[in-house]
């Protein structure tokens, strides 16, 4: 099934793909936990988008590299593993103030600045980004922060050159 996922992501059938299963189930329920605590919502819906925006980020953005794409899907089972080893349970397992201490500590490791910086850009992307781009919905996320966009905005996505 895995190969089959990886073939199709390859085609370009990813918006085909359901969220969940683009990875595992441990991975889902790490970046659930990581979304939660780098920046709280308390709209599930903004929440959703954007851990579905890092998911589809992380297997179709055609900016992203093999390399930095392992290492994002990787850097979630490095955080469990860490969060095993300091705490004794998985990440997602923890309180939010043992998950917020882990990843104060995690920023000690270069891995952990890493993933951390990039998960936290990729989050405000999905939560400050323009709507046509299939984020910030209804743009719940600039209304939260006061935000008026600039005009004229996009009419239609830019797929670059």
């Amino acid at each position: 099934m895995e190969k089959r996922r990886a073939f199709l992501i390859l085609c370009g059938a990813s918006f085909f793909v359901p969220v969940s299963t683009l990875l595992a189930s441990d991975q889902k329920k790490i970046l659930q936990a990581l979304v939660e605590i780098l920046i709280p919502y308390s709209d599930k819906q903004l929440q959703d988008a954007a851990h579905n925006y890092i998911i589809y980020f992380i297997f179709t953005h055609p900016t992203l590299n093999n390399q930095k794409r392992k290492f994002l899907k990787k850097s979630l089972l490095w955080l469990n593993t860490f969060s095993i080893e300091k705490k004794r349970k998985s990440f997602d397992a923890l309180a939010k103030n043992e998950q917020q201490y882990l990843l104060e500590e995690l920023l000690e490791h270069d891995w952990g600045k890493e993933m951390i910086t990039h998960y936290t850009t990729l989050l405000l992307e999905a939560t400050l980004g323009d709507p046509i781009y299939g984020i910030n919905p209804k743009g719940m996320g600039w209304e939260r922060v006061g935000f008026t966009p600039g005009f004229p905005r996009p009419k239609r996505i830019y797929r670059g050159s």
